[in-house]
């Protein structure tokens, strides 16, 4: 638990600091032409970061926890890795800068020449930081091999106040190309930070030649699961492309109604999958088959507890929490309505998207990347098709439902296999517990829906309804729930007892 709490409330930290950037575009740029060229710009090297940070650390723990290597082995593994995906990230930044241009207008093609242009410059600065994406997610997988959690944290939380400090300190003088430079100055902070942590000065360097082996596995596991990865996490490419055909504007408004969403999935899920996934990995490689099942269902279960109501009360509050968060400067009110409207849907994708935090970690651990390539090509193929005939038949509000529809899919196949290969503990108890949560989220959600009327202050609605939800789902919780209530109970006074970081 104590592990579990430091990454999600440094996690937590280090996200809320992605919210304040966002308060500081909608508030100087609004939702027009110069936001939705830096969201085209950042499209396709976030892009890449993300499937790094989906594949690179799930390919290499297993491989460290399999081999059982000692310090020194793991050291040197680390160097031979670390190395090698740091030149083939340079390797694709320089390309990505070479032909910023045409990816643009492949990724965006509805941008007009002016944001296009400054799409194009804005790359230039953002593709660099995929090298050091590349090298925090080594180092991070690293650390956590070695069950040490706390220092990818706080490194992601000094990455994120740097980027904050870059933004503000740079606004006035770069404007948005300020908040670019924050973002790839945040990863190689990064990187300087967990270097110091996993290469301890009284720790002997390791020679890159001496895990060549180790190299090879973790390429092998890595091609084809990047490659079905691109597919799956094309979502974004995806949203922004169909955004683009639409009016200025509306890039903006997808991607502030997802990046919200992300964040709250991010606190929501972080803790529990971060943890939980050394423990898999070696349950796993020491065919503990019985206690992985156990231990996946009270993770299920605990997560559950935290984000069946985080999607019921989300959804009733969604405008006033918009209107609370951006609504300032040149972003409107018009700006909030659309946003909130693209929340509401995309906020209905968490429950699948956290639970498969989990189930994903699972399917990793037991090494089916050849499946997953497989299942993930076919599943993505599927979702950008339709994706488009939803856009087409319903507009823009087709990109949320469509991200809903992918998410849900993912984590039925999930299940089905893992119950099938793994075996889950008790399959019936955990899906009542999980069915009483939800109605003790619905009551809460009711309940902040009629609160909310009292006020049009969207910060009192924020703080009135919400308190007073969170009050129903707890007393709701512990009449019909009572096992899952009292675990709920212990995440609050272990919260409360945390006084800092422990490694």
């Amino acid at each position: 638990m104590r592990p579990a709490l430091v990454v999600t409330l440094l996690g937590a930290a280090a996200h809320f600091t992605t919210v304040i950037i966002q308060i500081l575009i909608a508030r100087v740029f609004g939702a027009g032409e110069t936001v939705d060229a830096y969201f085209a710009a950042i499209t396709l090297p976030q892009y890449v970061i993300t499937v790094l940070t989906a594949v690179l650390p799930v390919v290499f723990i297993p491989v460290l926890a399999s081999d059982a290597h000692s310090r020194g082995e793991l050291l040197r593994a680390t160097t031979s890795v670390l190395l090698t995906f740091t030149a083939l990230m340079t390797a694709v930044a320089l390309a990505g800068i070479a032909f910023a241009s045409p990816l643009l207008h492949l990724a965006t093609p509805g941008l007009s020449s002016n944001a296009h242009a400054l799409a194009v410059t804005m790359s230039w600065i953002l593709w660099p930081g995929i090298i050091g994406a590349a090298a925090v997610n080594v180092l991070t997988a690293t650390s956590h091999s070695r069950h040490s959690f706390t220092p990818p944290a706080v490194a992601l939380l000094v990455g994120g106040v740097l980027n904050v400090a870059i933004a503000v300190a740079m606004l006035r003088v770069w404007g948005i190309y300020g908040v670019a430079a924050g973002m790839t100055a945040s990863f190689f902070v990064q990187v300087a930070l967990l270097y110091r942590a996993v290469y301890r000065p009284r720790e002997p360097r390791a020679e890159a030649s001496a895990s060549s082996g180790v190299v090879r596995e973790v390429l092998v596991m890595f091609w084809p699961l990047a490659l079905s990865t691109l597919l799956i996490k094309s979502t974004v490419v995806v949203e922004r492309f169909l955004a683009s055909e639409y009016p200025a504007g509306t890039i903006s408004y997808v991607s502030y109604a997802s990046r919200l969403t992300t964040l709250v999935a991010f606190i929501l899920s972080i803790g529990v999958g971060t943890v939980i996934f050394p423990s898999i990995a070696a349950h796993v490689a020491n065919a503990r088959f019985s206690t992985l099942g156990a231990e996946l269902s009270k993770s299920v279960r605990t997560m559950w507890l935290l984000v069946a109501p985080a999607v019921a009360i989300g959804f009733v509050l969604a405008q006033p929490a918009v209107a609370a968060i951006l609504q300032r400067g040149k972003f409107t009110a018009e700006a909030t309505t659309q946003v909130a409207a693209l929340l509401q849907i995309y906020l209905l994708s968490l429950a699948s998207t956290c639970l498969g935090m989990i189930t994903g970690r699972v399917l990793y651990a037991l090494k089916m990347a050849n499946f997953m390539a497989v299942a993930g090509a076919i599943e993505a193929a599927a979702y950008v098709a339709y994706t488009a005939l939803l856009v087409k038949t319903i507009g823009i509000t087709g990109v949320a439902w469509g991200f809903v529809l992918y998410n849900t899919i993912s984590i039925t196949w999930h299940t089905a296999i893992i119950q099938r290969r793994v075996g889950w503990s008790e399959p019936a108890k955990t899906s009542g517990a999980l069915l009483r949560t939800a109605i003790a989220a619905i009551a809460a959600g009711a309940t902040a829906a009629v609160t909310m009327r009292l006020t049009h202050n969207a910060w009192l609605q924020l703080a009135m309804s919400g308190t007073a939800a969170l009050i129903v789902y707890a007393i709701v919780l512990a009449v019909i729930n009572p096992a899952d209530f009292a675990a709920l109970r212990r995440i609050v006074r272990a919260v409360e007892k945390e006084k800092g970081p422990r490694v």
